[in-house]
Order: C-alpha cells, then structure tokens, then sequence
C-alpha cells in the first residue's frame, strides 16, 4: 500500500482541476496503473484487496464528483448569468464608455476596508458607505416623468406672499415616505403591482442670484426652501406649500425618491428626465393670471380695479424635511 500511495504521489502526473475533471483523472489514473505496474506482493489475496480498495475510493470520488455538479446547477439561473454579464462588463459590443468595476462576489462587501462610516439609516453629513442592494428597476414603459404646473417659467411671486408649488408624477405610487432620521438609503427601491416605483418626490428651492440663468452651479447646500411631500396628492396632484420668499430669482426643482429617499432608479441611460425645474421670480413687476396660492405670470395683466380669484382647499402639505 505504501508503495502503491509513493507511485501515486510522486511517480505520476498529479491531476488539480476541480471535481469533475479530479475523478476522470483519478479514473484514468487507475485504470492506466492497473495495466502497466508491477508491486512485489507476496499474496495474491493482498492484491485483491488493495484493488477493492482502490475501486471502492474510485466509487467515492465518482460519487463526490456527481454531488458537486448537482449543488452547482441551482446558481446557473437568470440571477447568476445576470451577476456573469455585469462581471465581464456588460457583454455585446464594448468600447462604450469607460471600463466598469467588476467584483466576483458581486459587490457584497464593497464597503470592506473603506474609510466610511456604514451607512446606517441616519443622514450622515461626513459621507458614507451603503452596501444596499438598488433593489427593483422599472421597465421603460414605466419611467418616472413629473411636470411642475404651479409656478410657471416668467411667474412673479409678492415678495413674502405665500404660495403653492404644485405638480405631478407619473409612474410612482406617491405616499411612501419613510422616517428620513433613522431609515435613510436603508432598503432597495420596490415596485407595486403595476411595476410603479413606490415612493415620493420633494420640492427643493433655490436663489439663482442677479439672474434667471446663472453661469456656474447653484450651492446645493444652500437651499431657499425644501420639503419632502409624504401623501399621495389630491387627484393626482402633488403640493407644498411655500410660506414666502424673499424678492429674487429662484429655481424649484422636483426630486423624485424610492420611499427610502434614494434618487428613482431607471431601466436605460437615454431618456428623458424624471424630474422637473421652473425658474420664476419674487418682488419683480409682472403681475397677471393666478397659478397657483400667490403665484402670477406676466402673459397677462387683469384689468384695473379687478383681483384674480384665489382657490380655496389646497392640498395640504405635510412631512417638511
């Protein structure tokens, strides 16, 4: 045996591959050894038995091998093919664009050895890192769109008037607005039963300065006014009311979010814009139509004497951030 073991180890080719290849190799190995060698047994019985040892540890490899493949065929799935195309870095065509990151585990511990806090529900302001899958993506038929109807592009506001931005959104189930103190970026973006985003939007307003159409990007730090709106709209229409800006040049702009207010995930690069931007004006001298609580444009100028009707029961605003 210890010289059967020596001949193994030492005087053939050793076979380093994985299970199956291994037992093919093992099987090979000894059919080709049970030919050719010679061992100085003094029993005939002894050989009998080492060659019963032998096909019993050819059976077990065989058997191990059969076991190997069996666990491995549940993660050929759409899953793993998926995971494999986005590792070799998207597959057909190439050259597009720079080369991605790829990582054989998929990124599970891509927040390993970073010098991050783990992002852990709370709005860390020093940066962090989120090892939260993204969650659910949309098909293109179901992309976020929003439109801001209230104020216009050229509306003026009174100065310390208040006022109601108002707009709406397509493809997102409004109302999922989770407490953005202890849950934020927490969980993967979600779909509803018509494969709709469910989450919310805000509405975030900034000083353009001297201008409508400022040259350099505006401080995001800064904001004039900010608000998460947390219901679902009144027929359709999303609002939050504003209690009054200073006279300027402003921007209001839409922010659509997940419910765990992580910017909406879409299923392609080229398309349009999920969210909206209206540039207007506060103190200035147009004075016309009311769009909206407080909110005039200057294509048109009521006759002297005359005030423009105001609506009442505006959707109520809540869950300011």
């Amino acid at each position: 045996m210890r010289s059967l073991l020596r001949q193994l180890l030492l005087e053939r080719p050793v076979c380093v591959a994985d299970a199956v290849p291994f037992a093919l190799c093992v099987s090979f190995f000894f059919f080709w050894s049970g030919t050719n060698f010679s061992l100085s047994l003094r029993h005939t019985w002894y050989l009998r038995s080492l060659k019963m040892q032998i096909k019993a540890l050819h059976v077990a490899l065989v058997g191990l091998a059969v076991v190997t493949v069996a666990a491995d065929i549940p993660r050929r799935s759409q899953f793993s093919q998926a995971s494999t195309r986005r590792q070799r870095g998207g597959g057909v065509g190439g050259g597009r664009g720079q080369v991605s990151d790829t990582d054989n585990a998929n990124f599970i511990n891509f927040c390993a050895g970073k010098r991050l806090a783990l992002t852990n529900g709370a709005q860390n302001v020093d940066g962090s890192c989120n090892d939260i899958p993204m969650g659910q993506i949309p098909a293109v038929n179901r992309m976020v769109s929003t439109v801001i109807t209230a104020p216009n592009d050229t509306s003026n506001i009174a100065a310390g008037e208040p006022f109601t931005v108002q707009l709406r959104v397509l493809n997102l189930e409004a109302g999922a607005f989770t407490d953005p103190d202890t849950t934020y970026y927490s969980a993967p973006q979600a779909l509803n039963d018509n494969g709709q985003i469910i989450g919310h939007t805000h509405v975030t307003i900034q000083s353009t300065g001297t201008t409508l159409n400022p040259q350099n990007p505006l401080n995001p730090q800064k904001p004039a006014f900010f608000k998460g709106i947390d219901d679902a709209g009144n027929k359709g229409i999303l609002s939050a009311a504003v209690s009054g800006l200073k006279a300027g040049n402003y921007r209001v702009c839409s922010m659509s979010s997940a419910a765990n207010h992580q910017p909406v995930l879409m299923p392609v690069a080229e398309r349009g814009a999920q969210d909206d931007c209206v540039r207007f004006t506060v103190g200035g001298k147009g004075r016309g139509k009311k769009v909206g609580k407080g909110v005039e444009t200057a294509a048109s100028r009521p006759k002297a004497g005359s005030r423009p009707s105001r609506k009442s029961g505006q959707p109520r605003q809540v869950g300011q951030r």
